[in-house]
This record gives structure tokens, sequence and C-alpha cells, in this order.
């Protein structure tokens, strides 16, 4: 940032979305207030989409990554073509180039690369290129989670610790290669979805939904496994 290097620390949801009644939502007071409370916590950087928040995260200091965190739409025969998407991106970034906030872009979540009909990755060079025309100051994160820095400049992966991906244990072990590849790559690493365990408001790993693995390589038979679970919780944080 301004030329000096700069670790992201990042809070990935963020308003709406929280449940929030809409006079909250869009309260400046209210915020104000929940950015300066995230600014206290050290973060430094979040995704959130109201242009008042965008307002406020300008005047407080606040930085953004904002785009299009979604599927591109369709897929094989019927996916998207950048004549029909184009206007869409472009809109897009008229509508973030005046944040200074916003130092970041991202233009999908998650789609396809790996099946052989897939032409997303064409799609979104498409994308980037004629995004890169109309701001160039800004690195874009081209498919977060599934990209692997292709297309733009952030080498962006999406790991879950303990829930897709063995336990915390495994992290390092599982993770240091995609740095590897970010550093080839002379990329930025970062991860934009990363939480890595759940439990219940009882504090138990929610065993029905994907926390099986978890549950049984860190849990397995302990007499307390709502201590263990919760023990679990505070080493990966």
């Amino acid at each position: 940032l301004n030329g000096k290097p700069l670790f992201i620390r990042g809070m990935q949801i963020n308003p709406p979305g929280r449940e929030l009644p809409d006079a909250a939502l869009h309260d400046p007071q209210f915020i104000r207030g929940y950015i300066k409370l995230l600014k206290s916590a050290n973060i430094n950087m979040i995704r959130t989409e109201p242009q008042d928040w965008y307002d406020a995260c300008d005047e407080l200091g606040m930085m953004l990554f904002c785009g299009h965190y979604g599927g591109a739409g369709g897929s094989g025969p019927n996916a998207p073509t950048f004549e029909a998407k184009k206007q869409f991106y472009r809109d897009m970034i008229l509508s973030f180039a005046s944040h200074p906030g916003i130092v970041m872009y991202v233009l999908s979540n998650e789609v396809d690369y790996k099946t052989p009909t897939s032409t997303y990755l064409k799609f979104l060079t498409q994308v980037r290129e004629d995004v890169r025309a109309m701001d160039p100051t800004r690195p874009v994160i081209g498919n977060a989670g599934f990209g692997h820095g292709k297309p733009g400049e952030v080498f962006d992966v999406h790991r879950y610790a303990g829930w897709y991906q063995g336990s915390i244990c495994d992290w390092y072990y599982d993770s240091g290669g995609l740095m590897a590849e970010a550093r080839k790559a002379n990329q930025p690493f970062t991860l934009t979805e990363c939480v890595g365990a759940y439990t219940d408001d009882a504090g138990d790993f929610e065993t029905m939904s994907k926390q099986l693995c978890t549950m049984t390589k860190w849990v397995g038979t302990a007499d307390d496994p709502r201590k263990a679970a919760l023990d679990y919780q505070a080493e990966l944080v």
C-alpha cells in the first residue's frame, strides 16, 4: 500500500447478510462503529457491498476487496460469453473506481476450470484484460478460491483446515505447496475463505454437517468431546 508491503488481516463476512434490520444496516453511526470495532481488532481489509459502507471505509481507512463474489453463470455450452457479460463488469468497475478504500477487485468465486468443457478461464481472462484497460491501478483476483492466480495478480485459495482438508494439524502441509506456487508466480498469497471448524451453540462439533473428519481425527474418543472441540478451536485461532 503506497509503495510499502502490507500483511492483510481480513474479515470475510460483513453486513449485509448478518440478519440486521435495515435501520441498523444503513445507520451511519452503526456503520462507523462497526468498522472502528474491526480496526480495533487489527483487521485492515473487509468485503461488503452497500455504497454507504464503502463511503465509511474510505473515511476511516478500512481497505476493501470488492466485485462479483459469485459464480459467473452457466457452464459448458451455457457458459457466459465475454460479449454478453462485458457491460456487467464494466458497470461494476465504474461503480467502484472512485472509492480509495477499494484496493482489490474480484471477478468470480469458485468457478470450475478443470472440466474439459469449461471455458471460464478464457472468459475471465478476457474480462480481466478489459477491466485492466479501465482501471490499471488495482490488482485482481480472477477466480476466488479455485483460480490460483489465473487470471489476475493475486494467488487466492480457499482452505478449510478441519472441514474439507483434514484437521489443523494438516494445514501447513496442505497449504505449503500452494504457497510455493504463489512464490513461483511472484504473486501475493491470500485466503479469502479459510475458516477451519464449526461448533454449535453448546460448543460441540457439528458432526452431522462437515465436521466428522475433525471429530474423528482430533476429538476421537475424548472423555469430554466438548472441551476437546473448544481446545481445537483455540489451537486453530
